[in-house]
């Protein structure tokens, strides 16, 4: 494991709280704003079980030279575990949002649906989205906002060529 900011042997950067520390004693060492956001997102993408598959062993990073991942002074060698890395509450998930559903309304009892049915689904998947306070779709480099806003652009990206040709 990697120590007093120095990275790993395998090319990961050492540990979130560390980095987190050595960040906030000079703020001169995160770099700019798009490589934050590529970092994350390739470290997100690595997470996911079909795009994983792609990365190579030993993370993302060992494919890059050292001095792009060589922590703190790699562009794209800081990570971050989650959107506020534990100082917020974590958002509801959509699992979450079920079995609290489950809960108010009686175990095995849909209150929008008799049995499971797309409908029901979709009314689970709406109320989610868009009658809940706050949820895992708000950080857009969670994994489901990803896939979400995927989605979306690639529907958008479909009516567009139909209706704008």
């Amino acid at each position: 494991m990697a120590r007093r900011g120095k990275p790993a042997k395998n090319g990961t950067p050492p540990p979130i709280a560390e980095q987190k520390r050595l960040r906030q004693a000079d703020r001169s060492t995160v770099p700019s704003p798009p490589y934050l956001l590529l970092s994350k997102l390739l470290d997100v993408g690595c997470d996911l079980p079909v795009v994983g598959t792609a990365c190579p062993d030993g993370g993302w990073r060992t494919a890059l030279p050292d001095e792009w991942t060589a922590f703190p002074s790699g562009r794209l060698a800081h990570s971050f575990s989650s959107y506020y890395d534990g100082d917020v509450e974590r958002d509801l998930s959509f699992g979450d949002y079920v079995r609290a559903r489950a809960r108010i309304h009686g175990a095995g009892k849909q209150p929008t649906a008799k049995g499971p049915s797309l409908a029901g689904g979709v009314g689970r998947y709406y109320d989610y989205a868009f009658r809940t306070d706050s949820t895992e779709l708000g950080d857009l480099t969670h994994p489901v906002s990803l896939c979400v806003l995927l989605v979306l652009v690639a529907v958008f990206a479909l009516f567009k060529r139909v209706f704008m040709p």
